[in-house]
């Protein structure tokens, strides 16, 4: 037996498709399964006819098979949605935006779209947005010039295909509608011209003392006119134009002006030279003129605008008044304004202020950290009238500057080093002259304060030194140290003027005596004019050395190569804490330091010290703890004995 089968590939949706299957051979059936889940098995079916519901890709598997053998075929089939009831539209849209096509759908699936844009672009292709609501789609297009182009869209799959074209229409969006003139001269006949800065495909509607002008002509790509009109005597026309194209309007609505022209304008003041805060008169006055707008500008930042009765023609000078605040010398502009043109006429007023009023500020301290800045302000209500201006900040190496004059602004200085300076200010013109001389402190940063004493601890009944150091600042009357030495006295001083700067440590000592062993917290404030810093530490109170209590005599001589016998007696009630003793014999040796032993009043302490050499030696005693220290120098005496000694006899002549 031999079989072949037929089939259809692609087909419409909901159509029903035919397949055939061919062979030679008796008593076949047919085993017929599609993959959407359609089964016809043992048929004698040799033809299928068979509705898919549902667009896809399916597989068709047909057997044919008898007693003796079979047969297998299988075929792939697409099955699609027709391409029905395409639609698209379009909105007009503003030039340099995005046109937006919306496209709908009645039926299609897998379908594929192409665009001409009718503007020399390439075609675009978009396909089926998957997910997508049947006919919920858009798409869009930027133009790059103003006009109504013809859009076709051609969607089609493999079954069918459908086209459709719009009218899309771009546009420029009208701005700035405005008449050129906005009146004309009396007796004389004239157009109405208007413009805008953009817009295309426009149509306009004109009303004039209330009658609708229908015709219009166009004098540029943005300007256009009406007819000819007749002239008229002076007088306001109410004027309203409307404009509007497929993506916006616009309207203005005016008077228009019939007038007189401006004629032989004038601008006057009877005063020139004027102090400030006075009123000056400026009076504008012509030979003819209607519908007339005057601005005036007063050449200090101030305006002022008088406007004519419309419909009127000039007959009386009009005054403004105004009141210069600062001095100079100031160019007043008068601007003569209807709608047949523009006059401008100027006149100059001088305001006369003196120097004398401002008044001159200092910083009274800099701090020079370093370095130091300090800043100088001129204060005044008005500035001067063409002052001169020379400024000395009174360093060694400074030279007069001449900056420009600005009040109540601070102009500032850097200074390398300390001391005194005499800042000078000279301010002349021609009312007067004035000097200001101020004088700046420049005053060294406080930094790094701190204790250096030369015991950690004091001796409780004796004198102990509070060494308070600052490793940078001033000396004298700029610096006050203020101490609290922690038993409820205190003092202030100024720092001493001696003590090293830049730099180096610069130490002041302050004695005090403490009478029990309480622990006391010293502290110290240090103050300038600019600042304050403060330290503190904490000291212990002991029983110190007292020299007072030392008996410590010299030895007696001794044959050399015996041994010295030094003795101390301590002669204290209170024996010192913790003492330590160190000798310097005076040979180049040394004891110690060992532990002071004495334990009782008029106790003693023995040592011995043989010297290596014979004579007289100048030995140092040094008893000391953490509080006190006593030094104590003795003569040491090591001889040898006289051996072979002979008298030798002369005579004095």
């Amino acid at each position: 037996m031999t079989t072949t089968t037929t089939m259809v590939i692609s087909h419409i949706l909901r159509k029903r498709i035919n397949i055939y299957c061919s062979q030679t051979g008796n008593s076949v059936l047919y085993n017929w399964t599609i993959s959407d889940g359609f089964e016809d098995l043992m048929s004698t079916n040799q033809n299928l006819v068979h509705t898919f519901t549902t667009p896809g890709t399916y597989y068709v598997n047909a057997t044919v098979y008898n007693a003796v053998s079979s047969k297998n075929n299988v075929t792939e089939v697409f099955v699609q949605d027709p391409v029905t009831g395409l639609s698209v539209t379009a909105l007009p849209k503003v030039l340099g935006t995005n046109s937006d096509f919306a496209t709908t759908l009645s039926t299609g699936s897998d379908y594929n779209c192409s665009w001409n844009f009718d503007d020399a672009t390439p075609t675009e292709y978009t396909s089926e947005v998957s997910g997508t609501t049947l006919g919920a789609s858009s798409y869009a297009h930027m133009y790059s010039a103003g006009g109504s182009y013809n859009v076709t869209v051609n969607c089609s799959n493999g079954v069918s295909s459908e086209a459709v074209s719009v009218m899309a229409v771009v546009q420029e969006l009208i701005t700035n509608l405005r008449m050129v003139k906005e009146g004309a001269s009396k007796n004389t006949d004239y157009y109405l011209e208007w413009t805008v800065d953009a817009g295309t495909e426009i149509t306009f509607n004109l009303t004039f003392d209330g009658s609708l002008i229908p015709t219009y002509t166009t004098v540029s790509k943005y300007k256009w006119r009406s007819p000819l009109q007749p002239a008229r005597g002076a007088s306001s026309i109410p004027l309203t134009l409307s404009a509007a194209n497929e993506v916006g309007s616009d309207s203005i609505s005016i008077n228009f002006e019939i007038l007189s022209v401006i004629v032989d304008p004038t601008l006057t003041t009877p005063e020139f030279n004027v102090s400030s805060h006075t009123p000056v008169p400026f009076t504008v006055d012509m030979a003819g003129g209607s519908g007339v707008t005057v601005h005036f500008d007063f050449g200090d930042g101030q305006t002022d605008v008088f406007t004519q009765t419309p419909g009127q023609e000039w007959s009386t000078p009009h005054t403004a008044s105004h009141s210069f605040t600062a001095g100079g010398r100031f160019n007043v502009l008068a601007s003569f304004s209807n709608a047949e043109g523009t006059y401008n006429l100027t006149t100059e007023v001088m305001v006369l202020v003196s120097v004398e009023s401002i008044a001159c500020n200092t910083s009274q301290y800099a701090l020079y950290y370093p370095p130091a800045n300090a800043s100088l302000t001129l204060f005044g209500t008005t500035l001067p009238t063409e002052p001169t201006f020379t400024l000395n900040w009174g360093e060694p190496q400074s030279r007069d500057t001449t900056p420009e004059l600005v009040l109540n602004t601070p102009y500032w200085h850097t200074f390398g080093d300390t001391g005194e300076f005499e800042v000078t200010v000279e301010l002349a013109n021609l009312m007067g002259e004035k000097t200001c001389k101020n004088t700046i402190t420049v005053v060294e940063k406080l930094e790094g304060p701190s204790f250096k004493p030369e015991f950690a601890k004091a001796a409780v009944g004796l004198p102990y030194d509070v060494t308070f150091c600052l490793y940078r600042g001033p000396s004298g009357a700029l610096c006050k140290l203020d101490y609290n030495f922690g038993d409820g006295n205190t003092k202030q001083t100024d720092r001493q003027a001696n003590v090293a700067r830049e730099g180096m440590d610069g130490c002041d000592i302050e004695p005090v005596v403490y009478n029990d062993y309480t622990t006391r917290n010293v502290m110290v404030n240090a103050k300038t004019p600019l600042e304050t810093d403060t330290a503190s530490t904490m000291i212990e109170v002991i029983d110190g050395v007292s020299d007072a209590d030392i008996a410590l005599p010299d030895p007696n001589d001794v044959s050399f190569g015996s041994p010295s016998q030094f003795e101390l007696t301590y002669n204290g009630a209170i024996m010192p804490t913790d003492a330590q003793i160190l000798v310097d014999y005076g040979d180049g040796t040394f004891l110690g330091p060992i532990p002071f032993s004495v334990a009782t009043q008029g106790g003693t302490q023995t040592f011995s010290h043989t010297y290596s050499s014979d004579g007289l030696f100048e030995a140092v005693v040094t008893i000391y703890n953490d509080a006190t220290r006593v030094n104590r120098t003795i003569m040491v005496g090591s001889y040898k004995q006289f051996s072979n000694l002979a008298a030798d006899m002369f005579y004095l002549a």
